[in-house]
């Protein structure tokens, strides 16, 4: 192991170690023991992995809202109710229609089972789980909750961080139908009731009775939706360097990584150069590159997700080179073209593909303003994979409407 990585583990379990424990206020469900704790080798692969894949979102330190509303890791209420399979599945399958992308390699992600069993291992190290007597009966039977009660409460209290359900806010939203299918009533109790030390989720304990907490998770449960399918991964061939053709290919034989989904590279290769106005030097608003798509003007647009993300939505006519693996950037023309890089955080995993550019001398680049799903709520072209849910509106939130039907 290089000296550098060990001196970073050990200064992030120096970090997370300094912060007090306190005590819960509610009893928390006992964690299960990993199968096998993660020796220090694995532990050090998690630590490159996640900074790779995770840290642009949840922080360097898996502290969280580093992006897109991506929660704290570390949290004490957190650690004490996500369990290794939580951990695994949500890391797996992601939260589609969110800046979360499902990473594992069977969905079109770059991770293995067992990389993504290693960054469960690293957060491990540095933010040790905290079990408490099990208490899984008591919380999972407490009582019953009343659905149009639990809505009243939930759009008095919560929307405003929360959003609802065709709307996200600047918190997790949860009405997402993956983070429903994984979690039990008792996590989403115990994460009301005892709030995300380090965060804005404050504890609810006297603020709402326990019969109003489960009117509030009755709610919640009466919006839960199917979980939409992934898409067939087509393992294609890396970006072709001539700009306006295809390659396929079979994924090779012990894949290490995620594919590269592609089409042709330049969108109206024959047509003028775009013209477009951008603000900060950075940032180039929706509306200037869906005109130039609707004037057939020469442009390069990149989705810098990852590929799970791709299949699911993207823009039409976008190639997908993902942030944490921009090496198919030199395949890209720069004869000064302009090429538009866009995700979901809205500006973060773009901006990485924008810094790249610009390393390389392009001369214009640009992240798309507010990012993919607010370009689609604008009914801009896009390919969406066939049984996708309705993706909510992103954020910020605006004034919740008086009425929410289920």
């Amino acid at each position: 192991m290089s000296r550098p990585l060990l001196v970073f583990l050990l200064l992030t379990s120096l970090a997370c170690a300094r912060t007090p424990p306190r005590a819960p206020v509610a009893a928390a469900p006992q964690l299960p023991a990993p199968a096998e704790s993660p020796t220090l080798a694995e532990a050090a692969k998690g630590a490159q992995l996640f900074q790779k894949y995770c840290a642009l979102c949840h922080g360097k330190l898996a502290e969280g809202y580093a992006a897109d509303n991506a929660p704290s890791m570390v949290s004490r209420t957190f650690r004490e109710t996500a369990t290794t399979e939580f951990l695994r599945t949500s890391i797996a399958r992601g939260r589609p229609g969110t800046a979360m992308a499902a990473y594992a390699q069977e969905v079109g992600g770059p991770l293995s089972a067992t990389d993504i069993d290693c960054i469960i291992g690293y957060t491990r190290r540095i933010a040790p789980p905290q079990p408490a007597p099990p208490t899984v009966a008591l919380l999972e039977t407490k009582g019953f909750g009343a659905v149009g009660r639990g809505q009243t409460l939930y759009m008095t209290h919560c929307a405003s961080c929360h959003g609802w359900s065709t709307q996200r806010g600047t918190a997790l939203h949860l009405f997402n139908p993956q983070l429903l299918a994984s979690v039990k009533d008792s996590f989403l109790r115990y994460a009301i009731q005892n709030g995300r030390p380090g965060t804005k989720m404050e504890p609810w304990t006297g603020k709402l009775t326990p019969q109003q907490i489960d009117d509030v998770i009755a709610y919640l449960r009466s919006m839960a939706t199917s979980v939409p399918p992934s898409p067939p991964v087509p393992w294609h061939a890396p970006l072709p360097v001539a700009p306006t053709t295809t390659a396929f290919a079979a994924p090779p034989l012990g894949l290490e990584s995620a594919p590269v989904l592609t089409g042709p590279i330049v969108i109206n290769p024959n047509g003028k150069q775009a013209d477009l106005k951008m603000k900060d030097e950075r940032i180039v608003p929706m509306q200037e590159v869906a005109d130039a798509l609707k004037n057939k003007r020469r442009i390069v647009i990149v989705d810098a997700r990852a590929p799970s993300d791709f299949l699911r939505l993207h823009v039409t006519g976008a190639v997908s080179v993902p942030y944490y693996d921009p090496k198919e950037l030199d395949k890209i023309p720069n004869d000064g073209t302009w090429v538009i890089a866009y995700c979901a955080c809205p500006h973060h995993a773009s901006g990485v593909i924008v810094d790249e550019l610009r390393k390389r001398q392009f001369k214009n680049t640009a992240v798309l303003d507010e990012g993919i799903f607010a370009w689609q709520h604008a009914k801009h072209p896009v390919v969406e994979a066939p049984q996708q849910a309705p993706t909510p509106a992103p954020p910020p939130p605006v004034a919740p409407p008086a009425h929410v039907p289920k």
